[in-house]
């Protein structure tokens, strides 16, 4: 089965977006979680995470690169029995690659596993 995989900076919004989904799969809704957005299907798999104010999570991860040179992002997403881990993978140009976790647990008032 085919993934539509996309990667996008917003400077305007200084939002991140990576979305990852089959081609027979789409959107029925987003959860918003602080600086988080998880786009869901009507299945309760995670697609795609927006990270609004970007900039300071690159920061927060101790990244001292631009947006503007991170070349690709992946998303890959594991259900657990108490949340999602979801982790992003960024290529940059110079070919480093850097891979961060994401937890968001079951608990949360925002999101229920379905």
């Amino acid at each position: 089965m085919k993934f539509a995989m996309s990667f996008t900076y917003d400077n305007l919004t200084d939002s991140i977006l990576v979305f990852s989904k089959k081609s027979t799969e789409h959107v029925q809704g987003s959860v918003k979680m602080g600086n988080l957005v998880l786009d869901l299907t009507p299945e309760g798999n995670v697609v795609g995470i927006e990270i609004r104010k970007a900039t300071g999570f690159f920061k927060m991860l101790g990244l001292k690169t631009s947006f503007e040179t991170v070349e690709s992002a992946t998303l890959s997403v594991k259900r657990m029995v108490d949340g999602v881990l979801i982790f992003i993978r960024f290529k940059f140009e110079n070919k480093e690659e850097k891979k961060f976790p994401i937890f968001v647990s079951a608990e949360s008032p925002q999101f229920a596993m379905t």
